[in-house]
């Protein structure tokens, strides 16, 4: 482990410690946090870790011995990449819509249209469903079924799903039971909750080991077990699928009669 590698907190070996942080967010280290070595104190055994949050504050800024950390594969481009377009997805969202009223958030252009809020919610509901998935996959648990290693149709699924969702591509899809947003009025803060997910996404996927190949890691959707696709389609299906929803909720807001 060196200066600025990626580490996480497999131990602590002394439960409190010094820690200094942003006021409002600070907090002792707990075991699975990840960080930053910012300062070598002694090569080899002794370092000071920064871990922030998805605002870029400072959680914590304490020092640790080798024995408390593991070091995490550094994040490969393309994982670099995604994350930086859902985090650019998070920050379009909170911009068009933060400012919203929770009337403006709910008005539907007609009765089967969905709301800016039940874009957001959609996404959320979702996404959320793959978080067991990537947790599994971070704790090296995940095991491939047997229809995983064996269907001929993940490739096919995957550019099928890439391709639909696209936001070039205008055609309706009906999303799936376990997809579909929330039929009542929704709360005001769904851009705020909408932002938060987006950054617990990045933060699922900067936790998996960079030693598990997304090109040969097939994954089940949990929306249909039947459907199969490699963990690289499915970055790139978040990506789009958050696209085409956000777009969908800006032509909302564009309609001529949305309420001002």
């Amino acid at each position: 482990m060196e200066l600025y590698s990626i580490v996480r907190v497999k131990t602590l070996l002394s439960p409190d410690r010094h820690v200094d942080g942003t006021e409002s967010e600070k907090r002792q280290p707990k075991m699975g946090d990840v960080g930053t070595i910012v300062h070598v104190n002694e090569p080899g055994h002794a370092y000071i870790v920064e871990s922030v949050n998805p605002d870029g504050l400072t959680v914590w800024l304490a020092d640790f011995v080798s024995e408390e950390l593991e070091l995490i594969s550094p994040l490969s481009g393309r994982v670099k990449n995604i994350t930086a377009e859902l985090s650019q997805v998070a920050d379009d969202a909170k911009s068009e819509f933060g400012s919203l009223s929770p009337a403006q958030l709910n008005w539907k252009p007609m009765e089967k249209s969905w709301s800016v809020a039940q874009c957001l919610d959609h996404l959320i509901t979702t996404h959320s469903q793959y978080f067991p998935l990537f947790e599994r996959l971070a704790g090296g648990e995940a095991e491939s079924t047997f229809w995983e290693k064996a269907s001929p149709l993940s490739g096919f699924f995957g550019r099928f799903l890439i391709k639909s969702l696209d936001t070039t591509n205008l055609k309706k899809m009906k999303a799936p039971g376990k997809a579909q947003p929330s039929a009542s009025e929704i709360d005001g803060d769904i851009v705020d909750r909408f932002y938060d997910h987006q950054h617990q996404i990045v933060e699922h996927l900067q936790n998996i080991p960079g030693d598990v190949d997304p090109v040969k890691t097939i994954i089940t959707s949990p929306l249909l077990g039947i459907v199969t696709y490699s963990l690289d389609d499915c970055y790139t299906i978040l990506v789009v699928h958050c696209q085409r929803h956000v777009g969908q909720a800006q032509r909302v807001t564009e309609h001529d009669r949305f309420p001002n």
